[in-house]
């Protein structure tokens, strides 16, 4: 992971994850708002949007961790020693993340496990992920040693949101947290990156040792929380504003009534309308959650 790609590939991964929860926590959100919907409760995984029977985040999970062991493997050795420490601490922050892919599938298989074993294998990569990188950091510049505390921050917060999905499993908020705080994971991975391993050569370097620059990356980690919080509500409205287009085909049956001799049809929004004693087909379109 000492590389400008070693912090790409984990960025990435937990970007993409987070985005993926953020969606589908404010889809199960908004659809416990609706008439007749179930009411809200955390998941530790969701169903792809054209596999609802297959637990492709626990699959891409899985594949991810053994690509990115696999990568830290293979730039680990120099002639034909395994030379480089740190990739074996890579190594074991993705073999952790790998047992959580492991066992949302023994759940979902139906694997004779305990309750809320995928949270706890969430809770242990993670806590194994903090631990890893507070003593990740002898030896290195002020600067280096900085930008992996603020991680090591935003991954014990990880942790936390985890524990606070466990004890509220109906509160939005608690599963934003855990979406969230990953998230910002995954921005900083990219920031890291880019401040200690500039990926191309007109780019100028940081010095590690300076205060100054260092009260510079402070302001940065900030923007990353107000970032991600923007991009997150924006999310949000995009599901809420594409649930809202759909909703004209989602007929929702309220009552069914007699109005002056007439048999009526009364829907959700609160709009009558008039069957004229002919019981017609309503269609939807809406999402099982």
């Amino acid at each position: 992971m000492g590389t400008f790609g070693g912090h790409i590939l984990p960025g990435s991964f937990f970007i993409l994850i987070s985005l993926w929860w953020t969606v589908n926590i404010f889809r199960y959100f908004f659809k416990s708002k609706t008439k007749n919907g179930k009411p809200f409760r955390t998941q530790p995984w969701y169903p792809g949007p054209l596999v609802h029977n297959f637990p492709v985040e626990s699959v891409v999970k899985l594949g991810t961790v053994t690509f990115g062991m696999l990568a830290e493997l293979a730039t680990a050795y120099e002639d034909g020693a395994f030379k480089y420490i740190g990739n074996g601490q890579h190594m074991t922050m993705y073999f952790f993340f790998g047992i959580n892919g492991a066992m949302d599938l023994l759940k979902y298989y139906r694997f004779v496990l305990p309750d809320g074993i995928e949270a706890a294998s969430a809770i242990l990569a993670y806590g194994a992920e903090a631990f890893l990188f507070y003593n990740h950091l002898h030896g290195r510049s002020m600067m280096d040693v900085q930008v992996h505390m603020f991680l090591f921050y935003t991954v014990v917060m990880c942790v936390f949101s985890v524990f606070l999905e466990v004890w509220h499993r109906d509160w939005v908020i608690a599963s934003l947290s855990r979406a969230f705080f990953t998230l910002m994971q995954g921005t900083w991975f990219w920031q890291i990156g880019f401040i200690l391993y500039p990926p191309l050569e007109a780019m100028e370097r940081w010095d590690e040792t300076s205060h100054q620059q260092m009260m510079v990356v402070t302001m940065i980690y900030t923007w990353h929380c107000a970032f991600n919080l923007v991009l997150m509500l924006v999310v949000g409205y995009a599901v809420h504003a594409r649930m809202a287009t759909k909703q004209p085909l989602d007929l929702q049956l309220v009552d069914y009534q007699q109005l002056s001799g007439d048999n009526n049809l009364k829907l959700a929004s609160g709009k009558v309308i008039g069957l004229n004693g002919h019981l017609t087909l309503i269609e939807s379109d809406s999402d099982e959650v």
